[in-house]
């Protein structure tokens, strides 16, 4: 199925399972989740207990021990009161990448995080926070099969 979508439909899917996963959890927990209706919004992905989340799915940098947004992203994100990332698996996709972060979601305070900006080998500007510091939080951890399968399936990472 998701070998016949394009490069920009894989990403908005994978953003919207991503979004999709979030919003399931805080409801579960009791949070009140307001997704925004604008999926182009441009302060946030929802309002939790009326502050801005914003929800990023990405394949961790492996040798930076990282999670990372485009450049682009950052005003965005740093804006957010909250930026919540789902890390998605990485079996095979290089030889960097280890099973550590498969499934974890941390929730990142992004005026407390130091932020990184790093250039990838192809050349994209990158904003990175590394995993190991105050204000990067592993809140969650998805063990369902079927969910991560999924997300590793639409990945467009290739590290």
């Amino acid at each position: 199925m998701s070998n016949q979508m394009t490069y920009k439909e894989r990403i908005e899917a994978l953003g919207a399972l991503g979004e999709d996963i979030i919003e399931n959890i805080l409801t579960k927990e009791g949070f009140d989740v307001v997704r925004s209706e604008d999926k182009y919004d441009s302060e946030k992905d929802f309002l939790v207990q009326g502050k801005k989340v914003e929800v990023k799915t990405v394949v961790p940098w492996f040798t930076e021990n990282a999670l990372t947004i485009d450049a682009r992203q950052f005003p965005k994100c740093f804006n957010a009161d909250y930026v919540i990332f789902i890390c998605v698996p990485s079996k095979g996709l290089s030889n960097h990448s280890n099973n550590k972060y498969d499934g974890n979601i941390y929730t990142v305070l992004p005026k407390e995080v130091k932020w990184v900006s790093k250039t990838t080998r192809n050349g994209l500007p990158k904003c990175l926070v590394r995993i190991n510091q105050p204000g990067v939080i592993l809140c969650h951890t998805i063990t369902d099969e079927k969910t991560l399968n999924k997300l590793q399936e639409l990945t467009t990472s290739a590290s």
